[in-house]
This record gives C-alpha cells, structure tokens and sequence, in this order.
C-alpha cells in the first residue's frame, strides 16, 4: 500500500498543504507546518531557506518517512507517506537525511563501522567485500581518505568531519535522493570549505538533493532553485537568481539575500545596466568584467 506513480505526479518529491503539530493534543502542543508545499523533479538540486523555526527541518523529515503526514499530502518517488502503511524501509532507502547535529545519527565507536551499518543493515547481499568497498567509495565522495579515517574514534573527530561521516554513511547505502539538514551550521571557516567542496562533488553524482539554510550565501552555491518557508508555509519559490533577489519578501521571511545578489542590485539602481540573476560572487564579478574596461572605467 502507500504507492503511487512519479509520472501521475510529474514530480519525484511532492508536498501538498502539508500541516503537522508536535505534540498535537496536549498544552505543549507546537504547529511546525501549517500548509507546507514543496515540488522537485528528479536530479534537481533545491534549496530549502528559512528562518530558524520555520518548518525546514520538519518538512525535511517527512521526505524519509521519519514523520508522517498529520494533513496533506506527501509523495516520495512512487510512495505516498499520508496513505495507511507506507513502506517506511524502502522509502529511507530511497531517500537519506542527514541532519543538522551529526551526533545524533553517529552511534558506533569506529568511522568504518558507522559509514558500513548501512549497507550491512539495509543492502540486501552484500557481502564483507562489497561492504567494504561501498564504504571506501563513500569516504571518497565526501573527501575522507579510507586508510586514514577508517579506524578511527568517531567521538575524536572534529565537527566537521563528524558531518563529512554522516554523509558518507547515507551514501553508502546508494540513496537516490539526499536531504541536508543546514550541512554547514556550526562550521569554522575552513571546514565550510571543504564541506562545500564535497557537496558539490555529491551534486555531480547526478542524485536529487534537498538543502536546507539559513544562510542564502550558501545555497547561492549550491542549488538551482529554492523554496522559501516562513510560519510553516511555503511563502515562495523559483530559481534562485529569482527568489534571492527578492529582497523585500526575504526580509519578510527573516533572511537576508546573497551578498551578490544584494551588491547586484545596488549596482542597479546605480545605473550599472547587470543582468538580473546575479547571486554569486563568481557570477557577478563575470557579469562588471564585461562592463569594466582594463583601466578601471565603465
């Protein structure tokens, strides 16, 4: 039970007037989502912004079945989640969390033997050296080296490898569909680096990712198009050379637009005729070379 085709749909993932109460029924009671919709073809690379307490995190959740729908309508690849006895295994096998503190999710003594419980566990006939080599491929993908990381004690790792592990165990069980919780919260400098390097190489991997921010810069990065949430509610969405430079609206939301899509558009009203669109650093300095001769003037 619980299934329905992607082509009925046109989407791989789908959200319908998604609602969802924490703790429904009782004084605590908290409304998370309150008509959540969401709509993301296979391969896309979406973006998920919001202010803290907006819903990301529990919209994310009901993309692996991890929560199920309370109102609205939930379909993930051929699964429906809000239909009685959706199959809860396949649909995390389909599609991997990773959430926004790793230490949640990271439970075994070795790095080798959290990244292998998933294909241990979920792969059906692997045997050891299969295991083995999934393991070494996912490191791989998310810049761990093997030999080096293998063996060692995931609680002396540093939070950014912690997050590079978590990674690395979901892709072990070759999902489809990857879904971040806020990937670089909580990251010094150089660790957002390498975490945003290894991301982009995940991206190249052709799999369906769902990214989750606060921070516009880097799903600026990162994505193709966003979705914007505020009070449980999808507030917008589009491409992101569209919805980050809806200034307005963002701030409406509680965010702030890319540093590039917000010197873009003073540059504009400047009279500097740029394209609209501009929300990276690379992007826009592209965009004033066409327009900067060699000796500094326009």
């Amino acid at each position: 039970m619980g299934e329905k085709s992607v082509a009925s749909t046109g989407a791989l993932i789908s959200v319908e007037s998604l609602g969802y109460t924490y703790l429904r029924g009782t004084p605590l009671a908290h409304r998370a989502l309150a008509g959540a919709d969401l709509s993301v073809s296979a391969h896309a690379l979406q973006g998920l912004a919001g202010a803290t307490g907006s819903g990301k995190s529990t919209l994310l959740q009901h993309l692996n079945g991890l929560l199920l729908p309370q109102e609205g309508r939930v379909t993930v690849g051929p699964y429906r989640l809000d239909e009685p006895n959706p199959d809860l295994p396949a649909v995390r096998r389909l599609a991997g969390l990773a959430f926004q503190n790793p230490e949640v999710q990271i439970f075994e003594t070795f790095v080798g033997d959290e990244i292998a419980f998933g294909p241990r566990h979920s792969v059906p006939g692997l045997d050891r050296p299969a295991v083995r080599e999934s393991v070494r491929w996912a490191m791989e993908q998310v810049g761990l080296d093997f030999d080096t990381f293998k063996d060692r004690r995931t609680l002396a790792l540093s939070g950014g490898e912690r997050k590079k592990v978590a990674l690395a165990s979901i892709l072990a069980r070759r999902p489809e569909i990857l879904l971040l919780d806020e990937p670089m919260a909580g990251l010094d400098p150089h660790s957002r680096h390498e975490l945003l390097a290894a991301l982009r190489r995940l991206i190249d991997l052709g799999l369906t990712v769902i990214v989750s921010s606060h921070q516009m810069d880097d799903l600026a990065g990162l994505v193709s198009s966003a979705a914007v949430m505020q009070h449980g509610r999808t507030a917008f969405s589009g491409p992101v050379g569209e919805v980050f430079e809806r200034e307005a609206d963002l701030l409406a939301a509680g965010l702030e637009a890319p540093l590039a899509a917000r010197a873009a558009i003073e540059l504009r009203r400047r009279g500097w005729p740029l394209p609209s669109g501009l929300v990276t650093p690379a992007a826009l300095s592209a965009a004033l070379a066409v327009w900067v001769s060699p000796d500094g003037k326009r």
